[in-house]
């Protein structure tokens, strides 16, 4: 099963699948608006906006047979998943928001990358680094691309330092 990721209202309860059970449970021990559900039915179930954040290998897997209401918003961080093809995964017509959150985001030291622009998602991600919201899905495509080189240049550089 793959982790999914709500947030429900501000300050965010946080619902998290339970894959990845220990990071879920330590997650869920540390912070007290975090829960982890018994699976991702139900963290669809009771939130307003569902952060999916799986390989774009383990999509259909994890995501084939869920019911995600129209009503529900949607962030995609699935890699080189257009927003019509998650649209349609998720078998919704929920409005569906593209991110690309950069690793420095954890540090609060990089935006987020998102397309279309969208209040609740960028509300979201501005607390942690920022927001870039960009024009179009192309554009989207080319920060994706470039970003996805940084962990093998910062591989270089380590292999190359050693």
């Amino acid at each position: 099963m793959t982790r999914l990721c709500a947030y429900v209202e501000n300050p965010p309860a946080v619902l998290l699948s339970p894959r990845g059970a220990r990071a879920s449970a330590e997650l869920s021990r540390r912070f007290a608006n975090v829960r982890v559900c018994a699976d991702n039915q139900e963290v669809l179930d009771h939130a307003s906006m569902v952060i999916v954040a799986v390989h774009p290998q383990d999509r259909v897997a994890a995501l084939t047979g869920l019911r995600l209401p129209d009503a529900r918003e949607v962030v995609s961080a699935m890699a080189g998943v257009a927003i019509d093809g998650a649209r349609t995964l998720l078998g919704t017509r929920a409005p569906v928001v593209r991110v690309i959150p950069l690793p420095a985001v954890r540090e609060r030291g990089s935006v987020a990358v998102t397309c279309p622009r969208h209040s609740g998602v960028d509300t979201v991600f501005e607390r942690p680094g920022g927001v870039l919201p960009v024009p179009d899905e192309a554009t989207l495509d080319v920060f994706q691309t470039l970003t996805s080189t940084l962990s093998t240049h910062y591989r270089y550089l380590t292999t190359f330092t050693e």
